[in-house]
Formats: structure tokens, sequence, C-alpha cells
């Protein structure tokens, strides 16, 4: 059964052609299409006009790309796509429409894309058109944008323009993955152009009989004597005069005159030009006859000398020289100054008429004698030359350009078939920027190209020449970009450039800085307390007793200024500072604004004169806050300094202690800070301990004495040099918005729970959180902002974040139905804009038995500038 199927099979199978069978049908082809035109050409050749065995098998790859591209497609894949791009398996799939176009029309194509793994999204596709047959098309602009607009080209008859387009998927810096290809075609249109029309040209009037006489001819002289131009000859005017003047040529020699020839009979003058009188036919009378006289004798001519040889093969080195004093003066646009030439013409001249002398038998001459016998040409020359020499100096003639006069370049109109020229990208250069270590930045450059718009993709490039490398750069081959600071220990400047490239390969490029600030003191705590004893930034130890009375600088920095007022008690042989005061410093619509903050122990606190009432909070000129509750004074400052006034008591004597803390952006960029307190926040970890006990004035810790830091007051100018500082507003792009937050376990009757921290948060910010504070239900201040995990409740779904213990501190972003856990410490991101909002973790709508408060320290630091 086999063997018979095969059989059958081999049976209706065409026998293989002969190989000298193939090779006529190749010739016959050949010939064939010899005799075709363009048109029937590309039907012959188009895929499908073979026979149908030869077709199936494409017919089958291309049906598996119709299938991933779209109908009529062509895919193609990377062997190894970029790792960047991960796993892309699905092609673009595309189509575009076919058109006709009327010649010298602009035709506009539009290739419809849908991405499978970002649908309605373009801008991660890369477009090329591309033209691959027929007429070329002109004035192309897009061939890199989704849509192509060109013009057609000028045909004889309808013509059809062919091309393909590629749709690819983006890379870093190149295409790579996947591309989807479609051919498409054009059929251009002939416009039919109309006959022009055949004029008769006009025909000649007639003129009578007597005005139909030639002119007479005019002679050179009378040439150059036109009013046009009166003093200076044409040069064909002088080339008459040459021709006229050099004497008869070798051919037409003159005959020598007959010795006996009778004397001419006087003719009777020619008519006049346009003269209608009749010409005279009769003499006048003749006079009364007299004896005649015999004819005298005839001298036969000399013989003329030609000195043809010297003009047709020169052989002295001056006849060359003579030659080239022509032609230096044949444009006459040189003064008649003394060239060496000018000299050899001279002598030139001077031999020609040595030789006439020679010839005749006399002796040679010297000097400027006997011009008789120079050659005719000679000294019509050499006054030609003269003449121009005088009008060139004198400005005869108004038309003769000034002979060092610059000629004035003409303006050139291009041609309206030539094609425009090609403009290289236009880039400008980004502004440039401050960053501290590890802070995430972003930089923009605006790149334009004239010939097709707004580039973009991986025509851009960023390229740094100078410091260390940033860290965690995208969006590069973009204008825009997004990175990291990298670490440095002291300030530091990058560069590089921005450059773009065109379709057409050209290039512009703009450079680009970027400083680096190190991040000095962050997240840093100095104290003042008690007799006073002093805990510097870096963790030092030293006292310091000043005098009793006097007030000094224990921080300044830029926006903030902190003093305090020390009072010595005799009896209790104790010195503590009594009084705190916090001057604040920025700038507002309407000018700098300053805040003077006064904190009295045990008695209260004002702004500017102003009690703050507890638990209030209150906004200051720098853009900070603070804050008055449970006796102490809590000031949050622009830069992130916080500083707290503790009340202390011992005894019947009140006084505070002072706590100052960095930001985590640590003391920011510029001066670094100063103040018996402030100075130890310094770039280094070193601890520096100075002198203590009693009469101690931190020697050994701080710079100077402590007499350089008294101020006048706690708001006066200072007296010493390390007390001046701290009195100019705070202007730097803010990176770090800090606040102390009041959390009440019993927000009052009708609140949601939720208390607005007014911090408002962007996608990249980073959340730090530091909590204290006691609170609890049912009136019992039993629980710590990290609340009781052990507590059950039956409705624990109905707290204010079900996920986190009871009654912790919780908080949420934008709103959200859930909140997160925050407890004592708290770091986190944020993933969308919107309000930050604390709150004690509680069943809603069960405050009113809840006692106490949690007060939340919280800095937002800005995650990209």
């Amino acid at each position: 059964m086999d063997l018979q199927l095969k059989e059958r099979q081999d049976q209706a199978a065409p026998a293989p052609p002969s190989q000298a069978a193939a090779e006529t049908d190749k010739k016959s082809s050949g010939n064939e299409l010899r005799g075709m035109s363009f048109a029937e050409g590309q039907q012959k050749l188009a895929p499908g006009a073979d026979a149908a065995g030869a077709a199936k098998p494409e017919a089958k790859a291309d049906a598996k790309a119709d299938d991933e591209g779209g109908p009529g497609t062509t895919v193609i894949r990377d062997e190894k796509p970029d790792k960047r791009l991960g796993p892309t398996k699905a092609a673009v799939k595309i189509a575009v429409k076919d058109t006709q176009v009327d010649e010298n029309q602009t035709a506009n194509l539009k290739v419809e894309a849908n991405d499978p793994e970002a649908p309605g999204q373009t801008n991660q596709l890369w477009f090329n058109w591309a033209h691959t047959g027929g007429p070329s098309w002109e004035k192309a602009s897009g061939t890199y944008k989704q849509e192509l607009s060109f013009t057609a080209p000028e045909v004889e008859q309808d013509e059809e323009l062919t091309g393909e387009v590629s749709v690819a998927k983006r890379g870093y810096l190149k295409v790579k993955g996947v591309t989807t290809k479609k051919p498409f075609s054009v059929k251009v249109k002939e416009v039919a152009k109309p006959e022009p029309k055949e004029e008769a040209p006009p025909a000649a009037e007639e003129k009578p009989a007597e005005e139909q006489q030639p002119e007479p001819q005019k002679t050179p002289a009378e040439e150059a004597g036109k009013p046009g131009n009166p003093a200076l000859p044409d040069l064909a005017s002088i080339a008459a005069l040459l021709a006229a003047l050099g004497g008869p040529k070798k051919e037409e020699q003159p005959a020598a005159p007959q010795p006996q020839a009778p004397a001419p009979v006087p003719e009777a003058p020619a008519p006049e030009p346009h003269s209608t009188a009749p010409p005279a036919t009769t003499p006048e009378p003749a006079a009364p006859a007299k004896e005649e006289a015999p004819a005298p004798e005839v001298a036969p001519a000399p013989p003329v000398h030609r000195h043809h040889h010297h003009h047709r093969r020169p052989r002295h080195r001056h006849h060359y020289l003579a030659r080239r004093h022509r032609r230096h003066h044949k444009h006459r646009l040189h003064r008649h100054h003394l060239h060496r030439h000018h000299f050899l013409a001279r002598r030139h001249r001077f031999h020609h008429r040595d030789h006439h002398l020679k010839r005749r038998g006399h002796a040679p001459l010297h000097g400027r004698h006997a011009p008789h016998l120079r050659h005719p040409h000679h000294s019509l020359m050499q006054d030609i030359m003269r003449g121009m020499g005088h009008m060139i100096r004198h400005h005869h003639t108004p038309t003769m350009p000034h002979i060092h006069a610059p000629k004035p370049v003409p303006h050139v109109h291009r041609p309206p078939w030539m094609p425009k020229p090609k403009l290289k990208p236009q880039v400008t250069a980004p502004a440039p920027k401050s960053l501290q270590s590890g802070e995430r930045g972003t930089m923009s450059a605006k790149v334009v190209d004239p010939d097709q718009g707004k580039l973009g993709g991986p025509r851009v490039e960023w390229r740094q020449d100078k410091g260390t490398k940033l860290e965690k750069i995208t969006g590069q081959g973009t204008p825009n970009i997004e990175f990291t600071a990298p670490k440095v220990s002291q300030k530091a400047i990058l560069t590089g450039i921005v450059l773009a490239t065109d379709a057409d390969g050209l290039q512009d490029q703009k450079a680009f800085s970027i400083t680096v600030e190190p991040t000095v003191a962050a997240g840093e705590k100095a104290l003042a307390w008690g007799d006073p004893h002093f805990v510097g930034g870096d963790g030092g130890k030293y006292d310091i007793m000043g005098k009793p009375g006097g007030t000094y600088n224990l921080l300044s920095d830029t926006g903030v200024r902190v003093t305090g007022l020390m009072k010595r008690y005799n009896r209790e042989d104790i010195t503590v500072f009594d009084q705190g005061g916090v001057t604040v410093t920025g700038k507002g619509p309407k000018g700098v604004v300053r805040n003077n903050i006064q904190y009295l122990p045990g008695k209260g606190a004002t702004i500017d004169g102003k009690a703050i009432g507890g638990g209030k909070m209150m906004p200051l000129a720098d853009g900070g806050s603070a804050l008055y509750i449970g006796g102490n004074l809590h000031i949050d400052t622009r830069e992130g300094y916080k500083v707290t006034f503790l009340a202390r008591k011992s005894g019947a004597i009140s006084y505070l202690d002072v706590e100052i803390k960095t930001g985590a952006r640590g003391v920011g960029s510029g001066a670094d800070p100063d103040g018996l307190m402030g100075q130890t926040f310094d770039a280094d970890d070193k601890a520096k301990n100075g002198k203590k006990g009693a009469g101690a004035q931190g020697e050994g810790a701080i710079a100077g004495v402590v007499g350089d830091y008294e101020t006048a007051g706690l708001f006066g100018a200072g007296k010493g040099k390390h007390a001046k500082a701290g009195l100019d507003a705070a202007t730097d792009e803010r990176r770090l918005f800090r606040k102390t937050v009041l959390v009440n376990a019993n927000p009052g009757l009708g609140a949601s729970g939720f208390v607005d921290s007014g911090i408002q948060v962007q996608p990249g910010d980073s959340i730090m959180i530091n909590a204290t504070g006691q609170a609890g239900e049912n009136r019992k201040l039993n629980r710590g902002p990290d609340g009781d995990a052990r507590y059950t409740h039956p409705r624990k779904s109905a707290f204010m974040s079900p996920a986190a213990p009871a009654f912790s501190l919780v908080g949420r972003v934008a709103g959200e139905k859930t909140g997160f856990m925050v407890g004592s410490n708290f770091k986190g991101g944020v993933n969308k804009p919107g309000k930050l909002e604390l709150a004690f973790n509680d069943l809603a709508g069960t405050f009113g038995d809840n006692v106490g408060y949690y007060l939340a320290d919280v800095q937002v630091v800005k995650g990209v500038v």
C-alpha cells in the first residue's frame, strides 16, 4: 500500500527541469524583461507571479508575520536583545493605507501602531520611513515620526512610488528587540499641462527708399567720443586702432608704384547721407589755359622694413617682459606706478629704435631721441597708458572702481529648484544645579531640530567628563534625566555636555555643571543643661560659666539665631540659663520678615510680644513653626533645626535646658554654623572636649574666648566676632520640611481622628518621624507611641489602622482608608501625592474617654530637586 502511494506521488510530481532548460529560461526571462516598462517589470517580478508551488512557503511565512505584526507585515527579532528592555515577546502591530496624489502636490501618510505591551502609547516606539522604488519623493519631513509628509515628483505618466515603514521598540541608546516592517505605495498621477500659444513675430515696418540707406560707419575715434564715456575708449576701439596702425599683414603686401603713372583726376565729392539733391556730373568752368609744366619724376618708395621675426617668434627676454607689461595694464585697473617690467618695456622700445637705425646705416641713439623712429603702436600704447593713469589719479571716470576698494559681494538668491540647506539641531544649555551628597536631582535641556521639529529618544546623549560619576541615572537618551548626587567629602563641581544629533548627522552640544556639597552634621544633637554643662554635636563635653547677666550666642546659622541669658544664684552657688530667645528670618512677598521668640521657664512664651497659646501651632517668618505645650517650647526652622526649651526647677529656682538638633540634610551649604553649641556641628566626627568645673569657660572646646560670643540682649546685635551671624534671611531652595505635630488621643467631639500635619508630600519624598509622649483609654496614661500589640478588640477592623497595634501612633497619605504604623520611629517613602495625616489608633467614634497626646517630630526630605 505504501509502495503504491509513493508511485502515485512520483507520477503526480513534475519532473525537475534540466540544467540546459534552466539556462534557456533564464536567458528568455532576461530578454523578456528588457522589452518591458518599469511598471510591467515590477508586476512581472511581484510576489505571487511565479508558480503556486514556489509561493506556498512564502505564504506560510507571511501568515505568521500577519499574525504578529498585522496584515502584510514582516517581523524581525534581535538575536541578543538589550537586557534593560526586559523580555519582549509581542511585536508592534502596524497598518498604513496606500494613497494617490497629483504630481508636485503634498502627500501625507500616517502609520497606525499598537504595542500589545503598552496599548495606546507611542512614545516608546521608533519610526522610520524609507523609499524603496519608483520616483523619488521630494522635501520629505517626519521620516522619524509617526506621520510622513513629502512632495510628489513631476512625472511624464502615472507612476507608483513605493516605500517601507519600520516600527521598533526603543532601547537604551539604540533600537533593540523586535521590529515590524510594512510596505506601502503612493500612486503619482500626471497632471495635464496647457500647451503654450505661438505668437507671430511683429512685422517689420517698411521705410521709404530714401530712409533705407545704410548709415555711415563711425571710426573708433568717433566711438570713443560718445557721451556715455567721453574720456575713456573701450577695449574694442583700442584693438581696432592697434590693428589699423600695425602695418599691412604678410599676405597683403602693397605693390610698388609705377614711376610714369599719370596724375590722378580729382573726383566730385560724394553726396552727404540722406541728401535728396542729385550728385554733380559736370565740373565747373576751368581757369584760363596756361603753359603746362613738365610732370616731375616720382622717386621710387624706399623698401619697407618688416621686423616680423621679432613678433612671430620672440628671441629676447625683454620681449616676454614687454608682453607682461601689456597684460598687466590690460584691464585698466592699476595705477601707472613704476614696476620693474615698465623699465623693461622701455628697453624693448629702445631696442626696436636702434634696430631701425642700424638697418638704415645710422648710429644708434641713446635716451629719448628720434621719437619718429619708434614703431607706431609703441607710441600709441604709451599715450594710452599715460592717459589712463591720469584719469585714475584725478577720478575722471565715474564708472571706474577704486583700485583698493573691496568689491561688494552680490546677494545670490537661491533658485526654487535647489533644496534648502540642512540645519543643525539647537541645544539650550541646562541651568546649573546644586545638590547635597545622596540627594536626588533632575536636569533638563531644550533640544530642537529646525528641519524636523522637537527631538527625542536616542538622539540626545548626556556625557560627564569631570568629577565623581553621577549615580542611578534614568532618562538617558532624552532631554530630561534624573540622577543621584554622589557622596563627596568636600565641595565638588561635576561637568559634562548634552549632545544632540539629528537624522542627517549634524550635531550641537552645550555644557552643564552640577555642584555637589557634602552632607555635614546630619541628625546630630547638642545639649546645655544645669550649671551649665555642655555636650556638643560631636559628643565632646565642656563647661561654660560665663558671667552673671551675660547673654551669649548658642547657635547662629542662615535664618536662625539662638541666645541664652545666664543668671547667677550665689546662695546656691550655681549659674543657669534664666531666659531663652530665638530669632528667625525669612523672605516673604513684602521683603525680609523676622520673628523674635522669647521663652521664660514656668511663665510661658511669646512671639513678637504676643503670648503663644498652649497646644496651638504658630507659623514663623522663615516657613517653620512654634508649638508651646506642657511648659516646653518647640521651634522648627526652615533649614531643619529643631530648638527645644525645656522647663526645669530646682527648689525655688526655675531655669531652662536647651536642646538643639540638626535635620536629615545636616546644616546645609554656605558658612558653617557658629555659637557655643553651633560650632560643634562640623564636618568631622571628632569629639572636642574642653575644661570642666568651677571657673571653666569652654577652653579647648570652643574657638576664641567666651567673650567673643556675647550679644546685646536676647535679640540685639552681636558684640564679639562669633555672635554676628544668623540675622540674614534663608532663601535657598527648601529641601526639608520639619514640624512638630501634636496628636491628641481625644481630638474632640466630631473629629475624624486624623490630624493634618500641614505638610504636602510628593512621590519620591522620604518621611522620617520620631514620636514621644503618653496617652491611653479610660483616662489612664498607660500607652506610648508604639501602642499595645497584645490588646484585642472584637471590632478591631474598625480602628483607624486595623493592621497597627491598638493605641499606637499611625499615619496615612492622601486620605487612604487604612493607615500605616508609625510608632516611636518611622522611615519610609511616598508613592502618591497628598497631605500627611497622623492619628491615635483607636476605634472610630470612641475617643471621648481618651487622655494624653503624642508629639511627632516630622521630617519630609524632598526626593527630587
